[in-house]
């Protein structure tokens, strides 16, 4: 028997493979091409709302590609921006690890946010820059997500939001 916590992870996911459904039979049906196109909209559109990270960034993607075919281009380019706004939605266990393993590459003890924040700005940023790199290299599902944004940032030559903010030391 599944367990409640299967079940809400299943039905979250519907809306994202509902939506590739319909984009797949969009591509082959002339017939229901339009209305296949605005269904997998709409569940695009709430893909977007119940995804995170990688499959959040399918759905983006899917979106825009919706609005593309249905000769959209202000929608197809918003969504691809939207994308680009989106943060990689990061637990504190993988914020933790990372952080002590981080901390152990560098021969430090592991380092508080209170201490954190005793240190110059500079270290500061890098400290935490170095924490995100290890949460995007340890987890697949991040470092895809971080992968479409970036493949997105270049083909509409805008920058990722949450990666200038890091950079800045708005994070």
């Amino acid at each position: 028997m599944d367990s409640v916590d299967a079940k809400i992870d299943r039905l979250s996911q519907a809306d994202l493979s509902a939506a590739l459904r319909s984009l797949e039979q969009a591509s082959i049906s002339e017939q229901e091409k339009d209305s296949l196109l605005r269904e997998a909209r709409s569940s695009f559109n709430r893909a977007i709302g119940l995804e995170k990270n990688f499959r959040k960034a399918v759905a983006y993607l899917g979106l825009s590609l919706v609005h593309y075919h249905l000769k959209d281009n202000t929608n197809h380019q918003q969504a691809l921006e939207k994308l680009l706004l989106e943060a990689p939605n990061v637990s504190v266990t993988q914020l933790g690890m990372a952080e002590a393993l981080v901390s152990s590459l560098n021969h430090r003890i592991f380092v508080s946010n209170q201490v954190l924040c005793l240190l110059s700005k500079n270290r500061r940023i890098q400290h935490r820059k170095r924490i995100m790199e290890t949460v995007v290299e340890n987890s697949d599902d991040i470092r895809g997500f971080v992968e479409i944004q970036l493949a997105v940032s270049t083909y509409i030559r805008k920058p990722v939001k949450w990666m200038i903010d890091m950079e800045n030391g708005n994070c």
